[in-house]
């Protein structure tokens, strides 16, 4: 979402932005390498509608733009601390087949952020809810992601203890630097769909396996939207 989508509702979907999505490629990585952008999840979808409106307060967020943490050492054996070389600087070091791995370890690390906060605590549902009701209040509570520019981004910290991407520490962020609302709320019905659940599974409790289910589709769902815009924050800022 960009500023002038703030007016909506709900929060913007990021499908309709001209960008055709498979997965970052390199430029993506140096781009995101000049830049602050991180990816915070909140708790539940109306916090994350007004921080899109209202910006964010005191929230934290996993960095997007230190890349340069998934370039491992034995890659370039004769530079010392390379956390501390912006990637543009090493870039031309590195072969493609590294730069691949690079680019593979970067996803992943995101992509498992994400997917542990499509995540909640089976025994905290009694056992009369239905998978039904714990797929909506899914929705509703644990599947609002934010992306917005922090102050420090490029230079996290907590690094092995956030995913390698490392924690931008928590802050206020204005409205105008809050770049995109991601989440689900309007696919909740092909969500249903591509989960392949019967009605008498519907009606039934969560299992350890149903839960599987739900995160397996759920992520690349996410994912895809924060590729997207990701994209279409490179694209307009050129």
């Amino acid at each position: 979402m960009t500023n002038k989508g703030k007016e909506q509702t709900s929060l913007p979907s990021v499908e309709k932005r001209p960008s055709v999505v498979g997965g970052l490629d390199w430029d993506d990585l140096l781009f995101l390498g000049e830049q602050n952008l991180a990816l915070r999840h909140v708790t539940n979808l109306s916090d994350a509608k007004r921080e899109v409106a209202e910006g964010i307060r005191g929230g934290d967020a996993v960095s997007l733009s230190a890349p340069i943490n998934f370039v491992e050492a034995e890659m370039l054996p004769d530079i010392e601390n390379i956390e501390n070389y912006p990637l543009w600087a090493i870039s031309e070091m590195l072969s493609d087949d590294q730069r691949q791995q690079v680019i593979n370890s970067f996803e992943e690390a995101i992509q498992n952020f994400i997917r542990d906060g499509v995540g909640f605590d089976l025994n905290s549902f009694s056992e009369n809810v239905t998978t039904r009701e714990v797929v909506e209040d899914l929705f509703n509570n644990k599947l609002a992601f934010l992306m917005a520019k922090f102050q420090g981004a490029k230079y996290p910290y907590d690094i092995d203890g956030y995913y390698q991407l490392g924690k931008c520490g928590k802050q206020v962020v204005p409205p105008e630097n809050v770049v995109a609302g991601i989440d689900l709320e309007n696919e909740m019905d092909q969500v249903f769909s591509d989960l392949g659940f019967s009605e008498d599974e519907l009606i039934s409790g969560l299992s350890q396996e149903k839960f599987d289910k739900i995160r397996e589709v759920c992520t690349p769902k996410i994912w895809k939207k924060v590729v997207l815009t990701i994209k279409a924050e490179k694209d307009n800022s050129k």
